[in-house]
């Protein structure tokens, strides 16, 4: 592969020892692959660490603000040398060879948009990484009372991709956000996140995008990574706040205004 044939992208906020421990995983993860790092701080009240800031192999951008995940990511696209666009989470473990494979797979099918691998917690249990769109009216019952109470119901079911056999390689409508490999070409094409989501439903809308050209959304089990979710931001009132604005311009964007309110109206009240 050619020089920096790879570009591993993580927005920084709030993760000093996760961050560590993630850029630690990436080389035995990458093994003979040639990649380069690319930090996004934004605007972190804990400092990016020192070392990390003094290491010639990473290149660094800081923030006067926070912007947001997508726009944090876009921004290290346009500085971006790879072929492919590694997306990862500072709260993340590269298992061993996980990136390398995942890089091989995405080149054996020029069809591939978007690739994501399995995710699994510290219990080695697989955590949900997959499912469909957040479309109406599946999200009405997934994301309300309703899948609480009837759990099997078809629409929570197909949302969640309940029946779905997570160790068995597919074409899904959605990848989880925390580790995502894009061809750069297509990103660019598609123009990157969209940054009106500040964080939440991007990683969503942009697999949507790239599905509508024709591209593959997989999921490749056979590559694992480690996440450690919700090590960012441990303000759960904002994190609820900023899911539901997030996916209200969701429903906005595809579904437009009087559907979009009437959803989102719907599913505040059923959750208060």
């Amino acid at each position: 592969m050619k020089k920096n044939a790879l570009s591993i992208i993580l927005v920084y906020y709030n993760t000093p020892v996760e961050i560590i421990d993630c850029i630690k995983s990436i080389p035995e993860a990458a093994e003979d692959l040639s990649y380069e790092i690319i930090i996004v701080n934004n605007n972190s009240p804990k400092p990016l660490p020192a070392n990390l800031k003094r290491s010639k192999r990473l290149s660094i951008i800081e923030n006067d603000n926070n912007y947001g995940y997508g726009r944090a990511i876009n921004q290290a696209v346009k500085i971006a040398k790879g072929e492919f666009l590694l997306v990862l989470n500072p709260d993340t473990i590269c298992t061993k060879d996980s990136i390398k494979s995942m890089v091989e797979r995405i080149k054996q099918d020029r069809k591939i948009g978007v690739l994501g691998p399995q995710q699994i917690d510290k219990k080695e249990k697989i955590i949900h990484s997959i499912g469909s769109m957040p479309k109406l009216p599946d999200a009405l019952f997934a994301l309300s009372f309703i899948d609480n109470i009837w759990p099997q119901n078809p629409y929570s079911k197909k949302f969640w991709a309940r029946d779905v056999d997570r160790n068995k390689e597919q074409e899904t409508e959605t990848v989880g956000g925390a580790c995502m490999l894009f061809r750069k070409k297509i990103f660019e094409k598609i123009e990157g996140f969209d940054e009106r989501f500040f964080m939440y439903f991007e990683e969503a809308d942009i697999c949507l995008r790239i599905k509508k050209l024709g591209y593959k959304i997989l999921y490749y089990p056979q590559a694992k990574i480690r996440h450690l979710i919700g090590k960012s931001n441990t303000n759960r009132r904002w994190v609820k706040k900023t899911f539901e604005e997030s996916r209200y311009k969701f429903f906005k964007k595809y579904y437009g205004l009087p559907i979009a309110s009437s959803a989102e109206l719907f599913l505040r009240i059923v959750s208060v």
